[in-house]
């Protein structure tokens, strides 16, 4: 069952609540440690579908008492207790999982280890309480845990203290917390979610509050999520971070993909949710947006107030204006830019003119303090920019966001809206096809889907031809220099040939294996031995003395630069399958060698 059928069904399942972890360490600053351990193993725990996991936000609050009487309002059969202490290098935690009607101990154990095993504790802690339940271990949602990403304690340390920051929302917390991610990754330069929380500092920036930034802090977001990307495929939170940074750059179709395998990774951790039902509700899943955010409330009752403004939009997209004006009313109007907005168009409809003219004027109020910081607006500028900031898919959903304004009174610019011009602008720039060595790696993007491979001889073969449409280029110029003089060199035998071709074929099959684990250490030393052995055979040696000679050295160049290109195609097929194809289609390979596409394709090399 995919998590968005099993979006509300909660039969059958046991709900669990983490509860805060004491630091009995005695310092105050370890209090986000022990906060961030306890959150980690919520994430964790919420990944498996037989299990409805309490959200951090109410777990940790004060208001939830570990008793029968919290355990039935809130339908909490489990709770997770425990504490922990960090001496002189070494860290002692105690867990305890009960039932909170006879206060019966299901499990208990101590655990004492060097403080850099902290991650092996957190997993062992997973296990036990799964085990412990005794549930239906979905193993491979298991499996996935166990392959999650282990960094060093000090990026874990980094990330936790920068998504302390990141949670605060300003200007200044952004930057302190991109200092953080940053240090993270001087640490560990493959840390998904040190990328991860980059992305969301830019990402904030872009969608409430640089407006004349937007180009920037665009860029930004999606690079640093692409790069959170190429190392965390499997966590949910840069799966949903992606998914979210494409659907506002109007690329719906890569988004929806991303947002789906972040429901698919973790149906039950209640932020995402939350987060991910906006994302439904813009691409006009309006049944499943409402089932989520319901889901959400109900893992998360003591939820933050951010959690209504979703919940809003997600009402409003359905058109259940009267449910979107009630969540709303309970946030205040001035903590987000387009709140007012949303609720001046929803009295709108619902008959209340005097509302929808009251929330206008706030909302103008809003977008001269936080969006052009005092200065007057353009003519339809704020109209324009609500439109820029709520990226729905289909045109019927934002014409009645727009219609809803105009009649509220909102001004558009005389002219029209320049709604066509954002939206071609952001086309423009997320349609961009790229193929460049970057550093010790290649970045390569081609209908909205950007990936990074290690060096290959054959994308330099690749990188003349599409620089070059149409136009035929020798092999020899592909290869190097190869002069006349040359007498012809030593060609493989069939039976080696085969040989290199069964070896080249195993160390493909172990590259997408090491990609698939995120194994970067493992996929570069794959790599490298791939090359040596494409560089052996462009040389064409022989075996045993017994070789024949090719009679013109540009047969030689023929061999290699075929193999190359052909090489180099069948790595990028196992990330990016559509540009393989392209590829496949569109070069064609032989004595000379051609790039030529049906319709005309712009790269930036």
């Amino acid at each position: 069952m995919s998590a968005m059928s099993d979006a509300i069904q909660i039969k059958n399942t046991l709900c669990l609540a983490v509860l805060p972890f004491d630091n009995l360490t005695g310092d105050i600053e370890k209090d986000y440690f022990s906060r961030g351990f306890v959150e980690d193993l919520i994430t964790d725990l919420s990944r498996f579908p037989s299990l409805q996991i309490i959200s951090s936000h109410t777990s940790l609050s004060e208001k939830l008492i570990p008793d029968k009487t919290s355990a039935e309002k809130y339908n909490v059969n489990y709770f997770l207790k425990g504490n922990l202490r960090q001496i002189s290098g070494t860290i002692r935690i105690n867990t305890q999982l009960f039932d909170p009607v006879n206060q019966a101990v299901l499990w208990a154990e101590r655990y004492d280890a060097p403080v850099e095993n902290v991650f092996e504790i957190h997993d062992s802690i997973i296990e036990k309480v799964v085990s412990a339940l005794s549930i239906l271990i979905d193993e491979k949602r298991l499996a996935e845990i166990r392959k999650k990403e282990i960094t060093q304690l000090e990026a874990y340390d980094c990330w936790l203290r920068g998504y302390e920051y990141l949670r605060r929302g300003s200007l200044k917390d952004d930057e302190k917390a991109r200092e953080f991610f940053n240090r993270a990754l001087e640490i560990d330069p493959h840390y998904a979610r040190a990328y991860a929380g980059l992305s969301l500092s830019y990402f904030n920036e872009w969608t409430c509050q640089f407006w004349d930034r937007w180009q920037d802090t665009l860029t930004s977001a999606y690079n640093y999520a692409e790069k959170a990307n190429q190392y965390g495929s499997n966590d949910h939170l840069v799966q949903m971070i992606l998914g979210r940074v494409l659907l506002y750059r109007r690329d719906f179709d890569a988004a929806e993909k991303f947002i789906n395998k972040a429901l698919d990774l973790n149906p039950n951790d209640a932020d995402a949710l939350v987060q991910l039902a906006n994302s439904k509700a813009l691409l006009g899943e309006t049944k499943t947006a409402v089932e989520l955010f319901n889901k959400a409330v109900r893992l998360n009752p003591f939820h933050p107030q951010w959690y209504n403004l979703y919940g809003a939009i997600c009402h409003f997209a359905a058109e259940d204006y009267g449910t979107s004006i009630k969540l709303a009313e309970q946030i205040p109007p001035i903590m987000w830019v387009d709140l007012p907005a949303y609720l001046s168009a929803a009295n709108t409809y619902e008959g209340n003119s005097e509302k929808a003219s009251y929330y206008i004027k706030l909302y103008l109020k809003n977008f001269v303090e936080k969006i052009t910081y005092g200065r007057e607006p353009l003519p339809g500028e704020a109209f324009d920019w609500v439109v820029a900031v709520n990226p729905y898919k289909y045109e019927k959903d934002i014409q009645r966001l727009m219609n809803g304004l105009e009649k509220a009174g909102l001004a558009q610019n005389e002219k029209g809206t320049n709604y066509s011009l954002i939206e071609k602008r952001i086309n423009n720039e997320s349609r961009q096809n790229v193929f460049k060595r970057s550093e010790s790696f290649w970045v390569i993007s081609f209908n909205n889907l950007t990936v990074q491979l290690p060096e290959m001889k054959g994308f330099l073969d690749i990188v003349k031809l599409i620089d070059n449409p149409e136009k035929e280029i020798h092999c020899s110029d592909l290869m190097g220099s190869i002069t006349s003089t040359d007498r012809g060199v030593e060609a493989i035998d069939e039976k080696a040939k085969r040989k290199y071709y069964a070896k080249i074929n195993e160390l493909q099959d172990e590259l997408r294996e090491a990609e698939e684990m995120n194994d970067i250490g493992r996929a570069d030393l794959i790599t490298n031995e791939l090359n040596k052995i494409l560089d052996h055979l462009s040389q064409s040696t022989g075996l045993k003395g017994r070789a024949r000679k090719l009679a013109d050295p540009s047969d030689r160049a023929r061999a290699a630069v075929t193999l190359r290109i052909k090489s180099a195609i069948q790595k990028i097929e196992n990330v990016h399958p559509s540009l393989a194809k392209h590829f496949q289609n569109n070069i064609k390979t032989g004595t000379f060698c051609v790039y030529s596409p049906e319709n005309s394709v712009q790269w930036e090399l």
